[in-house]
Order: C-alpha cells, then sequence, then structure tokens
C-alpha cells in the first residue's frame, strides 16, 4: 500500500514541478488525495470521519487530530507520507511481531521522522505481544508531547530486574507529558515501583499489569505518584496492610484492584474509604459472601462499585444506607431469601408491596408475616439511584422449591442497563417488572432457549444484545416478541444466528436503528438481504469478522432509504473496492451515507458502551 502512495505521489509532483510548487496534501489534485485517504488505515474516531469526508481537508493545521493505524503487514516506509501529515497526533501499532525487517524499518522511520513523532499525543500497540528494547528507547526518545501512552512488555529475553528492564523503566519514568500510561503485561517489582514513583510527574492514570512481586515496599514507591487520580492494578498480593501505603493517593477517584488468588483480606481495607473514590473495582480471585462489608467501609460518595461477592441482603442494605448515589454495581450475584429462609424480610416486602406471591412461597408469606411485623429494623433495601447492574448470574430455583420473596425491581426500581454472564434455571424472571431498563447485554456461553425463553416482557427497552451464548438454537429468536420496541441490536459470536434467524428477528424488531453483526461465520447474503424489511427505520449497519458475506449481499444497502452509516470491518468477502463502488452507486442514487472499510478492528464493540451515557448526560446537566 506504501510503495504505491509513493508511486501516485511522485508522479503528481513530477507532473507538478514544471508549473507550480506543492506545498502539501491540499495542492494536489483532490481525486488523488481521495485515493490517498481510502488507502489509510485508520481508527474510530469521529473527528477523523470528518476529516476524511472532506479531502480537501486532508492535512490541516487546526484539526482535531489525525489517526494513523499501522498494521504489521505494512511496511511503515512512510516517510515522505509522514512529514505531509502535520497534524498527525494518534498512532497505533497493530498486531506487530517484530519478524524480519520490522524492528529494524520501526527504528529507521522514528529517525527519519523524529519531528512527527515528537508531536504525537497518542500512541498505543493493540494486540502487540510485546516490543524490543532498542525500539522501545528509540520510541521514548522521540515522544515529546505524548499524553497517552499504551505499552506491550518488553521482549522475553530481557529479564525482570534486569538492566535493560530498569533502563527502559527510566525511560518511561523521564516522560515529562505523560497524563495516561497503560503498562498492562509488564512485570513490576519494588525495584521497577521505585523508577516509575521518582518520574513521571503529570501521570494521572496508571495501568499496571502483573504486580505478584510487589511488596508494601513498592507500594510506597508508586504512593509517590501524588498526581495519580485512577489506578488499575492486577495480581495484587499480600493483604490489606500491603496496600496501605497508596492512602496516601488522596486524590484518587478511581480505583480497581484485581487480587491474586490468596490475598488474605476479605474485607476491603482503608483504600475503599479515600475522601475523593468515586468508582472502586475490588476483585478477588474467587467469589465470596459478603461478610466483609460493614457500615463505614465504603465510601459514601462512591458512583461505581465492582466487587467479587455474591449480596446477601444484610450486606446490600449496607450499601444502601451508605452509598446513596451509586449509579453502577457488578456483583457475582444477588442472594434473595425466600420467607421461609427470613420471614422478617418475607413481612417488610408484603409491607412494602413488593413481595411476589408463587405457589411455593403463598402459604410461608401469610403464616409467618404477621409474627415478623413484630420485629422491628427490617426493611427492603432499595437503591433509588442505580441505573446499572452487572451480575455474574441469575438464579430462581425451581417452581416446586423456595421462592425469592422479591424480583430486581424491588431493589433497583431506576435500573436502566444489565449486563448478565450466566442465566440459570428461572433466573431470567428476576428482570420481571423492569419498567425502566433500556439495554440488556447477554454474554452466556452456558444461555440455553429454554431459559431466554423466560425472558420476561420488557416494553422499555431499546438496546438489546446476544454474544457469545453458543448453546442458543434457532428456536431462541421467538423470545425477541418480549422486547418489541428494541432499536438497538447487537448479534456477536452466536452460531445460532442464520440466515433464518435473522430473518424472523427482524420481523419481530421492525424498530430497529442500529444493527451490528459482528463473528456469525452461518450468515450469508441471504440474511443481509432480509434486512430490506427495515426500510422505515435502519440508520446504521455494520458488519465485522463476517465471513460468509460478499457485495452482493451489502446490495440490500440500496434498499434503506434511511441509512447514513456502513462500517465493513474485517469481512474476508467485502473487499476496499466493493464498499468504494457500493458507496459510488450510492451518490449516483443522491444518498449521503458514509461507507467505511476497515481492514482491522482496534476495540471491539459492545452496547455496555453506552451504559454511562445517561448518567453522564445527568452529571453535565448538574453541572450546568
Amino acid at each position: 500500500m506504501v510503495s504505491a502512495l509513493s508511486s501516485e505521489l511522485g508522479q503528481s509532483r513530477q507532473a507538478k514541478h514544471a508549473t507550480t510548487r506543492v506545498a502539501g496534501f491540499s495542492d494536489l489534485p483532490k481525486e488523488l488525495v481521495a485515493n490517498i485517504v481510502s488507502s489509510l488505515p485508520y481508527a474510530d474516531r469521529p473527528a477523523f470521519r470528518a476529516t476524511c469526508k472532506l479531502a480537501c481537508e486532508l492535512v490541516d493545521a487546526a484539526s482535531n487530530g489525525w489517526v494513523m493505524k499501522v498494521d504489521e503487514g505494512e511496511a511503515l516506509l512512510t516517510s515522505g507520507l509522514l512529514q505531509r501529515l502535520t497534524s498527525l497526533a494518534y498512532m497505533w501499532f497493530e498486531r506487530w511481531t517484530w519478524e524480519g525487517d520490522q524492528e529494524a524499518n520501526f527504528l529507521a522511520v522514528m529517525l527519519i521522522n523524529r519531528n512527527v513523532f515528537a508531536k504525537l499525543q497518542e500512541v498505543r500497540f493493540p494486540r502487540t505481544p510485546h516490543i524490543p528494547f532498542r525500539c522501545l528507547r528509540g520510541l521514548l526518545s522521540a515522544l515529546l508531547s505524548v499524553v497517552c501512552l499504551s505499552l506491550p512488555p518488553l521482549a522475553p529475553v530481557v529479564l525482570r530486574d534486569s538492566p535493560l528492564q530498569h533502563a527502559a523503566l527510566r525511560s518511561i519514568a523521564a516522560l515529562t507529558s505523560v497524563v495516561e500510561l497503560n503498562m498492562e503485561g509488564w512485570e513490576v517489582t519494588d525495584s521497577g515501583a521505585r523508577i516509575l514513583g521518582q518520574g513521571l510527574p503529570k501521570l494521572q492514570r496508571l495501568i499496571l499489569g502483573d504486580l505478584t512481586e510487589l511488596s508494601r515496599t513498592g507500594y510506597s514507591s508508586l504512593a509517590q505518584l501524588r498526581g495519580l487520580q485512577c489506578f488499575t492494578a492486577t495480581g495484587v498480593r499480600g493483604n490489606n496492610l500491603t496496600l496501605e501505603p497508596l492512602t496516601a493517593l488522596t486524590g484518587l477517584t478511581g480505583l480497581r484492584m484485581e487480587l491474586a488468588l490468596g490475598f488474605r483480606d476479605e474485607g476491603l481495607g482503608p483504600l475503599a474509604c479515600l475522601p475523593a473514590l468515586r468508582t472502586l473495582g475490588w476483585w478477588h480471585a474467587e467469589a465470596h459472601v459478603s461478610t466483609g462489608l460493614r457500615p463505614g467501609s465504603v465510601s459514601p460518595w462512591l458512583r461505581e462499585l465492582s466487587l467479587c461477592v455474591e449480596l446477601d441482603m444484610r450486606a446490600l442494605s449496607v450499601l444502601a444506607a451508605t452509598c446513596t448515589g451509586l449509579a453502577m454495581m457488578q456483583v457475582q450475584g444477588i442472594v434473595i431469601p425466600s420467607p421461609e429462609e427470613d420471614p422478617a424480610f418475607a413481612a417488610a416486602a408484603v409491607a412494602a408491596g413488593v413481595a411476589v406471591i408463587t405457589p411455593a412461597n403463598a402459604q410461608a408469606v401469610a403464616s409467618g408475616s404477621g409474627a415478623a411485623a413484630a420485629r422491628t429494623g427490617t426493611v427492603v433495601p432499595v437503591m433509588p439511584s442505580l441505573r446499572t447492574l452487572i451480575i455474574g448470574e441469575l438464579y430462581i430455583a425451581p417452581l416446586d422449591e423456595l421462592q425469592p420473596v422479591v424480583r430486581l425491581r424491588a431493589l433497583f426500581p431506576a435500573l436502566e442497563n444489565v449486563l448478565v454472564f450466566h442465566v440459570l434455571q428461572r433466573g431470567m424472571l428476576l428482570l420481571e417488572g423492569l419498567s425502566r431498563l433500556k439495554r440488556l447485554v447477554f454474554n452466556c456461553i452456558s444461555l440455553r432457549d429454554e431459559l431466554l425463553g423466560l425472558l420476561p416482557p420488557l416494553p422499555s427497552l431499546k438496546g438489546l444484545q446476544l454474544e457469545c451464548c453458543s448453546h442458543l438454537t434457532g428456536a431462541a429468536v421467538g423470545a425477541l416478541r418480549a422486547v418489541p420496541s428494541v432499536e438497538q441490536l447487537l448479534l456477536i459470536d452466536t452460531p445460532a444466528v442464520t440466515d433464518s434467524f435473522l430473518t424472523e428477528a427482524v420481523v419481530h424488531l421492525r424498530g430497529i436503528r442500529t444493527l451490528i453483526l459482528s463473528r456469525l461465520p452461518n450468515v450469508r447474503d441471504e440474511g443481509l438481504q432480509a434486512l430490506a424489511v427495515l426500510a422505515s427505520s435502519l440508520e446504521h449497519l455494520e458488519l465485522r469478522f463476517m465471513p460468509e458475506v460478499t457485495p452482493a449481499g451489502l446490495q440490500v444497502v440500496l434498499q434503506l432509504p434511511r441509512l447514513n452509516l456502513v462500517t465493513v470491518s474485517e469481512c474476508a468477502g467485502i473487499g476496499k473496492d466493493a464498499c468504494r463502488d457500493l458507496g459510488a452507486a450510492l451518490v449516483a442514487a443522491g444518498r449521503d451515507v458514509v461507507v467505511e472499510h476497515e481492514t482491522t478492528v482496534l476495540v471491539s464493540v459492545s452496547l455496555a458502551d453506552e451504559f454511562g451515557a445517561s448518567e453522564e448526560a445527568e452529571d453535565l446537566g448538574a453541572r450546568r
């Protein structure tokens, strides 16, 4: 690709030098510029899309930022091209393995274009397993303005705590402009933490990977990064006393700790009470009961909380009384008692009018509530501010066994977003009555037809995602009748989604505005043609990793008059030329539709990305 671009640029310069001087891309023929734009790999950023739509704005010093994504398969011999991208601000190096001449080429391009790299604000290496030492040192010496930096670990030949690793860490610590640093995958020891803690003066967000070798001394070193606002760590060993030095980071608003197996404290410790903390993730390697939650054990100002626990009603009562502004909660499960297990709770639920009376618990509720009513102090814990629930497991026993006395709606009346990883027995019925639910994500390998068939009517639901539901069959499509108002449908990595499944799904969901199909090997052109029934609603169509679709199936776009965005990513049967031809056909038909073709995908798509949208909007409105 790069050699072809260089050839085109060279021919254009030769043709124009006889009459005028070419100052930049804006002086080149628009047709040539458009070809260059369509050939450039780029990330999914609206500012970049808007710039690409008008080829005359290819180079604009006032641009909001250029994105350039460089695949390993490309030679990166882009010296002439890089020098003209005066607004280049973001660069990703995707899937690099540093084989052959990749390492030498990387260094050569940096040396030739140090002025370009000096202006970069963000550099990432998605899906790149490691980076050679000399490439890392060369890159860091060139990044004078980088703000966001994500680095893969050094090559395996560089040993932990070796002089080379320490030299690399010193180069990282010397970066004076970095605000966000991701070192996931690096093994950081006490000596490495000491090096990092002595530098990085502007660092606000830090992600560290394997901290299994870090002791209290190492955490004391990290606590010197006093400007830190968000800290994420994995493989954390020891106990709460080991982490106690981090309490010096009083400006922390976000803390996410993934604890290694054998972490010796179940309670949250003093870090959970930091005064500025708004987001807390405290994730043990194994789920456990919520005995560590006590009054005063968490900050009352929390907005987001993630715990690897099964919450019982006692623990939920603590959270309801303490975290009155909690908007998002992630837990392994929620244990709701039956009347036989907790008569006082059943009495409180009956008094509040939220008890669910089933044949299995009707007698217990009736007989136990009177006696239990005399016991004071028991109430149903209600969290009216909670908008998002991410839960590991939904479970209700078979109907002839003990039944929970309430559903989720009694505990979280304002719930708008739910993500579920497992559904067992009749657990789907816990969603019953969630009248404000807008988005529902099932990422459930174990989800079966009979379980999804229990999905209760959810008339307010606007977004639905089925992902990794490998045990579903085509019969599961009938469950979509329960959610007729869905406008966003994401079907991801679910083999049951076939042409016939998709054909029936769009019959049940006629109001779909956004449809994202990803990793569906059993969907072919026939399934895409069925989308024509969405002519009055569909606005955004995205195809990702769809190996069996071809340009013929994509022609359905011509039958969708409301469509304004089509994105094709890593679909083997649909190349760039096919997308270009489709775009031309749409222009000829007088349609203003953006047709994008991406050779690689940087970030996986999920409806969960929108879970915080309503809260952010509310916060913005409150500040105004």
